[in-house]
């Protein structure tokens, strides 16, 4: 069955974020369009939202956060993918659409794609890859 709950809508993390000192719910520190607009289809549509960030894993918009400066790297990416795995199947996905620009106009989202991807796997979940041609964040 694939109702509204086992499918969600992801997307990465933002370099720009809002500056402010404490925590922030993450859909409010990140500073991106993609980001926005990702999270109000899903609400449209009754699916749930999650940004991947590179240091934290698999966040819901209101989960707290700091600002905080980390790019996801290469070598990152297994480690990742597994903690992002364990989140998949607490969540219960059984598919994820991820929403990404494309990498030759966004070459720093390749590790979140890939993490994101073998996190699927690991949770044998599906992936379905979105390319965001939106605005430029």
């Amino acid at each position: 069955m694939d109702g509204p709950g086992r499918i969600a809508f992801v997307t990465y993390c933002a370099a720009a974020k809002r500056p402010d000192p404490g925590l922030l719910p993450a859909a409010e520190r990140y500073l991106s369009d993609r980001i926005s607009r990702v999270g109000s289809a899903a609400a449209v549509l009754g699916y749930p939202f999650f940004i991947l960030s590179g240091k934290f894993g698999l966040l819901a918009p209101l989960d707290p956060i700091p600002d905080y400066d980390h790019l996801l790297t290469g070598g990152e990416v297994q480690d990742h993918a597994r903690r992002v795995a364990d989140r998949i199947i607490e969540l219960g996905l059984a598919t994820v659409l991820f929403f990404s620009r494309p990498l030759d106009v966004d070459p720093g989202a390749g590790p979140y794609r890939r993490a994101a991807a073998e996190a699927c796997r690991l949770a044998g979940v599906e992936f379905k890859l979105v390319e965001w041609n939106g605005s430029s964040s």
